[in-house]
C-alpha cells in the first residue's frame, strides 16, 4: 500500500461530545448513501461497478469496487463513532493492494475536521498504523490513558502527544516504545503505571508534575535521548530501574521531598557527572548508580541515607563524596567505597571527621576550599608535607610548588590515592635550602625551570620512569651527579655544567642529539650493566665534555656526527663489536686520544661528507700518536679501510666468554670492565698476580665462578674487558 499521511489537528477541547457523534454517524450515513446512489446509476453489463470487499488498513477503512478504486471512509469510523483524528493529506489515486491487486483511491467520502480523541476510543488503532504521527492532543475530558494505549506509536522527530489538565492515570505501557519527543505530566496525574514510557528513545524533554508520590518500576527505562531531569516536590520514592540505562542523562534535580532511591534507579547513566542528595534522603539502594562511568561527585546537602552496599558499583571515575554538615552525622555502617574516595567537608570541619567513626574510613579528607569545580572541570588542590598539589582531571596529581623552605624533599607516589606524575614548571625554583630531592617512579615529567635557582641542590636521584625534563630545570644548581634509568627526552641546558658523573640504566634505548652538549665538568658516564639496548648515539650527544675516557656499550650500531667532538681531557675510547657505522666528525677536535680499542670483527664504515677527500673520524695528530687496537684475527681487514690512517695499531687476542681458561703466570693481569663474561678463572697458586681492579669483585655475586689471589678467595661473576697479558692485549667477551 502506498503510504498515506495523515497529520493529526489539535482538538476542539469544547466541542459537545453528543454532537460529535450526531456528526461522524450523519457523515458515513452520507457517504453511504452516495456510494449506494452511484451503484445503482444505470449502466451497460460490462461497464457495471460492483462494491465487492470493506477492507480495514491501519486506522483508514475502504470500500474495493470491481473496477480496482476504492473510496475511503472516515478515519477509524468502524472503531469509534467520534473518529480518532483529523484526515489530512490523502489524496485521489493513492494506491492500496488487496489479496494480490492495487486499488486507486478515486473518492473520499468523509474528511471530518476537529475530530479528536476522546475516552471512547479504542486507542490500538495507534498502535497497529503505519502511519507516522506529528502531535496528537487530547482533549480535557480524558482522566485516563489505558494501558498500552500509545505504545509503538510512530512519531516525526519533534513529535508530541499533549496530555491535558484532566488527566489522573496513565495506564501500564501506555507509551511503551513510543516516538514521543516532549512529554508535560500535568499536576493533575497522580498514577504512574510501570513502563509507561519505557523505551521512548526519542523522548528529550521530560517534565513532571507535582501530583505524583512515586515514580514507578521501569517508568522511564531505555530513554537514551533523554539528557536533563528535574523532579517536583510532593515526590517521596524513585523505584527500582526507573531510569535505567537512561544513556545520555547529564543532569538531574532531586526535589527535596525524596526519601527512597530504588534498586538500579539510575544505573547506566553513563554521562551522569555528579548528583546532589536532598536533604531529607533515608535510603539509597544497592546500583542505584551502577555503571554511570563519568560519575565523579556525590553531595549530601543534610541527612545522610543509608547506603546499601554495592549502590556506586562500577563507577570508575568516582572521586569526591561531599558532605555540607560541619558536624559528622553518626553512622552505623562505612560508606561503599570509602577507601577509594574523597571525603570533601565544611573547611573548619575537616578534623571532626578525621576523629569520626566510619568517616575516617575515607582515604583522605579535604576541606571544600581544595575543591573548585568550572562547569564540567573539576579541579582538586591539596597540601601536604611542606608541598601543593593540584589535579584537573582527577586522574594524576601535579606538585605546583612548596609552602616552606626545607632542606630536603621526598615527593610521594600518590596523594590521596592519585598518582603524582608532573613536577610542575617553577614548582621549586627559589628554593635556598634545598640539598636533596627524591622522585617517586610515578613521576615522568620534570617541568622547565622545576629546581632551578636552588643553590644547595646536590642530589637529585630521578624517577625511573622519567621521560622529560625540559630546559633549565636544574639551571644554577649545583647537581653533580645524575642517573637516568629509563629513556629520557632531555632538552638543552636542563642541568647545571656543575654536572659530573652520569649513570645511564639499563632500560634506556637512545642517547638523543645534544643530550649533554657543553657539559663541560661531566668527567664520567656509566652504562649501567653493559647496557645493549642503546642502538645510537646521538649528534653532539657529549661535545665539549671533561670525559676523561669513554667505553661505548655492545649494541650501539652508529655514533652520530660531533658525539665526541671537543672532548680534549678524553685520552682512552673502547668501541664495541656490535658497531656498524661511524661519523668521520665523530671525534672532530678530540685531540688528546692514546688509545682506540674496536672490539668489531667487521671494522665500521665512515658515515663521511663526500667532499672530503681523506675521511677519518679522529684528529690527524691522534692518528699519529694514539694506538688502534683490534681484533688479532682482523688485523688484514683494518689495514684495508680509512683505520690504515692510524701509525700505530696491534691486534689483540680473544677469550671465550663461555669456556675457562688459567692463567699462572701472568705478571700484570689487567680487567679494564665488566659485564656478561662468565666462566673466567686464575691460577690459585701464582703470587704473581697483580693489578686486580677491585671494583670487578661484585658485592653479590650472581654465580659461584671463583679465582684465588694471594691465597684469598671470592667469588666473581660478569667479568669482561682487555686483559694484558706480558704486554700483549687479550679481548674478554
Amino acid at each position: 500500500m502506498k503510504t498515506i499521511n495523515n497529520t493529526p489537528a489539535q482538538a476542539n477541547a469544547n466541542s459537545n461530545n453528543a454532537a460529535r457523534m450526531i456528526n461522524s454517524v450523519l457523515g458515513k450515513f452520507i457517504a453511504l448513501v452516495a456510494i449506494l446512489l452511484m451503484a445503482a446509476l444505470p449502466c451497460s453489463a460490462k461497464d457495471q461497478v460492483k462494491m465487492i470487499a470493506y477492507v480495514t488498513q491501519g486506522p483508514c477503512d475502504y470500500y474495493l469496487y470491481s473496477n480496482h478504486t476504492a473510496s475511503l471512509m472516515c478515519i477509524g469510523a468502524e472503531r469509534s463513532l467520534s473518529g480518532m483524528f483529523e484526515a489530512q493529506n490523502i489524496t485521489v489515486d493513492d494506491t492500496i493492494r488487496f489479496q494480490g491487486s492495487n486499488y486507486f483511491v478515486r473518492t473520499i467520502a468523509c474528511t471530518p475536521q476537529n475530530i479528536d480523541i476522546n475516552t471512547d476510543c479504542d486507542w490500538h488503532s495507534f498502535r497497529d498504523s503505519t502511519i507516522t504521527v506529528e502531535s496528537i492532543i487530547l482533549p480535557s475530558t480524558v482522566w485516563e490513558l489505558k494501558d498500552s494505549c500509545f505504545e509503538d506509536v510512530k512519531m516525526t522527530k519533534d513529535g508530541e502527544i499533549v496530555l491535558p489538565a484532566s488527566l489522573k492515570t496513565i495506564g501500564y505501557r501506555a507509551f511503551y516504545n513510543c516516538g514521543i519527543s516532549r512529554v508535560v505530566i500535568p499536576n493533575s496525574v497522580k498514577n504512574l503505571s510501570e513502563y509507561a514510557f519505557y523505551g521512548c528513545s526519542n523522548l528529550r524533554s521530560l517534565t513532571f508534575g507535582t501530583g505524583l508520590d512515586s515514580i514507578p518500576m521501569y517508568a522511564f527505562s531505555e530513554c537514551t535521548g533523554l539528557k536533563e531531569l528535574i523532579l517536583r516536590d510532593n515526590l517521596e520514592i524513585i523505584c527500582s530501574r526507573a531510569f535505567y540505562n537512561c544513556k545520555n542523562l547529564e543532569t538531574i534535580v532531586l526535589p527535596s521531598s525524596l526519601k527512597t532511591i530504588g534498586t538500579s534507579a539510575f544505573a547506566g547513566s553513563e554521562k551522569l557527572r555528579m548528583v546532589e542528595l536532598p536533604e531529607n534522603i533515608q535510603e539509597v539502594k544497592r546500583y542505584a548508580f551502577e555503571c554511570c562511568n563519568n560519575l565523579t561527585h556525590i553531595v549530601i546537602t543534610g541527612n545522610v541515607p543509608k547506603f546499601t552496599s554495592r549502590c556506586f558499583e562500577k563507577n570508575p571515575n568516582l572521586k569526591f563524596f561531599e558532605v555540607l554538615s560541619e558536624t559528622p552525622q553518626k553512622l552505623d555502617n562505612d560508606i561503599p567505597g570509602c577507601e577509594k574516595l574523597f571525603l570533601v567537608v565544611p573547611n573548619n570541619a575537616v578534623e571532626a571527621y578525621k576523629n569520626a567513626p566510619h568517616w575516617n574510613k575515607f582515604k583522605c579528607i579535604v576541606p571544600t576550599c581544595c575543591l573548585s569545580m568550572d562547569g564540567d572541570s573539576i579541579r582538586f588542590n591539596y597540601e601536604y608535607d611542606n608541598m601543593r598539589f593540584t589535579t584537573e582531571d582527577l586522574k594524576e596529581c601535579i606538585v605546583t610548588g612548596f609552602t616552606s623552605y626545607v632542606d630536603s624533599i621526598t615527593i610521594p607516589d600518590t596523594i590521596c590515592g592519585l598518582p603524582v606524575t608532573r613536577i610542575a614548571a617553577s614548582a621549586f625554583n627559589g628554593s635556598p635550602f634545598l640539598q636533596k630531592v627524591t622522585l617517586p617512579n610515578t613521576v615522568t615529567v620534570i617541568g622547565s625551570m622545576a629546581f632551578a635557582n636552588c643553590p644547595n641542590l646536590t642530589n637529585v636521584i630521578l624517577s625511573e620512569n622519567i621521560t622529560s625534563i625540559a630546559k633549565d630545570a636544574f639551571r644554577n644548581t649545583n647537581v653533580t651527579t645524575v642517573a637516568i634509568k629509563n629513556d629520557v627526552c632531555l632538552l638543552a641546558k636542563c642541568f647545571n655544567k656543575s654536572l659530573k658523573s652520569v649513570t645511564l640504566g639499563k632500560n634506556v634505548t637512545v642517547i638523543p642529539d645534544n643530550i649533554f652538549l657543553n657539559y663541560t665538568n661531566l668527567t664520567s658516564v656509566t652504562f649501567e650493566n653493559d647496557n645493549t639496548k642503546i642502538k645510537e648515539i646521538g649528534c653532539n650527544a657529549f661535545k665539549n665534555t671533561g670525559l676523561t675516557s669513554i667505553k661505548i656499550p655492545n649494541g650501539v650500531t652508529y655514533i652520530d656526527r660531533q658525539a665526541f667532538a671537543n672532548c680534549l681531557a678524553l685520552t682512552d675510547v673502547i668501541l664495541p663489536p656490535s658497531l656498524e657505522t661511524l661519523d668521520y666528525m665523530a671525534f672532530d677536535e678530540t685531540h688528546n686520544i692514546e688509545s682506540v680499542t674496536i672490539f668489531a670483527s667487521i671494522p665500521p664504515t665512515i658515515d663521511a661528507n663526500m667532499e672530503v677527500e681523506t675521511p677519518t673520524m679522529f684528529s690527524q695528530d691522534v692518528l699519529e700518536k694514539a694506538t688502534l687496537y683490534y681484533p688479532q684475527s682482523t688485523e688484514g681487514k683494518y689495514a684495508k679501510v680509512e683505520f690504515l690512517y692510524f701509525k700505530n695499531h696491534k691486534g689483540f687476542e680473544t677469550i671465550d666468554a663461555n669456556s675457562s681458561e688459567e692463567i699462572n703466570s701472568s705478571k700484570d693481569l689487567k680487567f679494564d670492565d665488566a659485564a656478561s663474561v662468565k666462566g673466567f678463572s686464575l691460577g690459585s697458586d701464582d703470587d704473581n698476580v697483580t693489578g686486580i681492579e677491585e671494583s670487578l669483585v661484585p658485592e653479590r655475586p650472581v654465580s659461584s665462578a671463583a679465582y684465588n689471589l694471594a691465597g684469598q678467595s671470592a667469588n666473581v661473576n660478569n667479568i669482561h674487558g682487555i686483559v694484558i697479558k706480558n704486554g700483549k692485549k687479550m679481548l674478554m667477551r
